[in-house]
């Protein structure tokens, strides 16, 4: 991994880690709020491609589901 691309991913990082602390606008729960922040990330991941599209997308979908699979008890 070049110099670059680490740098494309440590911005891709950040974003849903700056989202997440930032109190949730009224009307929305943090639940959705911390979903927006990784929404984001991947938008931001499939513009500025730190990798191909596919490896984005599946990083996103995996965190939201850490994300909701912790917090959702009756899922399954």
């Amino acid at each position: 991994m070049n110099k670059k691309s680490l740098w494309k991913l440590i911005l891709i990082l950040a974003i849903p880690c700056i989202i997440g602390f930032m109190p949730a606008p009224a009307g929305l729960s943090e639940l959705a709020w911390v979903l927006f922040g990784i929404y984001l990330a991947a938008i931001v991941g499939l513009v500025i491609k730190p990798f191909p599209e596919p490896v984005v997308l599946l990083i996103a979908v995996a965190a939201s589901m850490v994300v909701v699979g912790n917090l959702s008890d009756g899922a399954f």
